[in-house]
């Protein structure tokens, strides 16, 4: 094991949730109020350490996927700093250049890391204590924080709010159902998964039931074999309905409905952010995109002051903020560095990140940097889809 991937996965571990364990004691009014002062604290932490690994960076910064990467994030400031000009919001300005700042200083970290010698000790020990407090230790510490702040509808989870802790959990066990056993053995994954499936029910959150069931699909795809998957997929659901038939009295606590009429299987909720006030978000959005040749550019928090609300789609929001380029900003990055490897993992890594833009990831550093970490531990394993019958 290695001491620095142990410590890594229980620091982050711990300041990715410690705003929505303070809402879960009754501290704070509201998750995700300390966003932006966990993404400074995150900015802070990672620039300090590549530092330290000044040298491994600045070989890393020499090669072309990280220059062209940073002359795009240049011309994000750039454009970024014209928008202000159009629409002068310098407030939300800085909030959107820290988030990008951090999500790029974090990327940038954990790959720096990968040229270190011993990167691959450190990625086991990292991921393995990461998966096992984010799915074993925190939904028990979820259940116990209900005693301080009771919950009558969806789950919410130790983050604070459903959509945060389905959307977790479905990316941590899809990474498990595509590269888990070199973490864990077959049945330390297989109750990982089952149990992040009840999970993903009881938050009710649509887009990480799609996260699972891609993980499912590339998995057989990717030559797994279709049986396995499809074994696999069956008894997952299957335990979990058990799962939650045989503790429904406690499982009523989270939900207020049976789980044949949980949101998860509905299309019909019309609550602020549902799946139809969405669609009529992004279709006046675009419109007004449509309208200015597709340049967009509206200048900082434009697309939340036309609606009222955050869009729930990140490539439109920095589309209509910052022009394409902001839109595109994350798509550039898995298109740089996916572009050598499995084509597999190029399609989990956009297809993970469109399901999670759906929530503002952009604006939640827990989120986003979850996201980042899947992507990270799937470039260091350009063999993560190729199974033998015999290792399964």
């Amino acid at each position: 094991m290695s001491t620095l991937g142990v410590f890594t996965g229980v620091l982050l571990s711990i300041l990715l949730t410690f705003d929505g364990f303070l809402y879960g004691t009754g501290i704070l009014n509201k998750s995700g109020s300390l966003n932006i002062y966990i993404a400074t604290l995150l900015l802070i932490i990672f620039v300090g350490f590549i530092l330290i690994q000044v040298n491994n960076a600045i070989r890393l910064l020499s090669r072309p996927a990280f220059l062209v990467l940073s002359i795009c994030i240049v011309i994000f400031i750039f454009s970024a700093l014209l928008s202000n000009i159009v629409a002068l919001n310098t407030l939300k300005l800085v909030r959107d250049l820290i988030y990008i700042s951090t999500y790029f200083i974090v990327f940038f970290a954990f790959i720096v890391i990968s040229f270190h010698p011993g990167q691959k000790i450190f990625f086991l020990s990292f991921f393995k204590v990461y998966f096992i407090i984010n799915l074993l230790v925190f939904p028990i510490l979820a259940i116990l924080l209900v005693f301080f702040h009771p919950i009558t509808g969806r789950f919410e989870g130790v983050y604070g709010a459903p959509t945060l802790s389905g959307n977790i959990t479905a990316l941590l066990a899809g990474y498990l159902i595509l590269k888990g056993r070199e973490y864990f053995s077959f049945f330390m994954v297989f109750i990982l998964i089952v149990t992040s499936i009840a999970l993903i029910f009881l938050t009710g959150t649509r887009s990480a039931l799609i996260i699972v069931l891609l993980a499912f699909v590339l998995k057989g795809v990717a030559g797994a074999g279709k049986k396995y998957v499809l074994i696999a997929l069956c008894v997952s659901f299957i335990c979990s309905g058990i799962l939650i038939y045989l503790y429904m009295d406690i499982i009523s606590i989270f939900i207020e409905q049976s789980v044949m009429t949980n949101r998860i299987l509905s299309v019909d909720d019309v609550e602020g952010g549902s799946l139809a006030t969405r669609i009529n978000w992004y279709s006046l959005l675009f419109n007004q995109i449509v309208e200015s040749n597709f340049l967009g550019g509206f200048g900082p928090g434009a697309a939340e002051n036309n609606l009222g609300y955050i869009p729930h789609f990140d490539f439109l929001k920095n589309y209509y903020d910052y022009s394409i380029v902001g839109g595109g900003i994350y798509m550039i990055i898995i298109l740089l560095f996916c572009r050598n490897v499995n084509i597999q993992i190029t399609a989990y890594s956009f297809l993970t990140y469109l399901m999670i833009s759906l929530h503002n990831a952009f604006l939640v550093p827990v989120l986003m940097i979850n996201w980042i970490f899947i992507v990270i531990g799937l470039l260091n394993s350009k063999t993560v889809f190729k199974h033998s019958n015999t290792s399964n």
